[in-house]
């Protein structure tokens, strides 16, 4: 059976990635004057959407733990 509890790494390991594409994003290195900027730049642009959607997964789910008052 599994702890609902229980915690996942996985989301320590997105957010620190997703942390590090927000860092390259302010960077000179992916500006869009270079080729790899140009490249890379959509990718990194993925960090504060994916960013808000762990932070609405999160706020639901501790919302489902609140016991509903009538």
């Amino acid at each position: 059976m599994k702890n609902k509890n229980a915690y996942n790494e996985g989301f320590d390991l997105v957010k620190s990635i997703m942390a590090l594409f927000v860092i390259a994003i302010h960077t000179l290195l992916l500006s869009s004057s270079t080729k790899i900027g140009l490249m890379l730049l959509p990718l990194v642009r993925t960090a504060v959407p994916v960013f808000f959607l762990f932070s609405g997964y999160f706020f639901f789910k501790k919302m489902d733990k609140i016991p509903a008052t009538e």
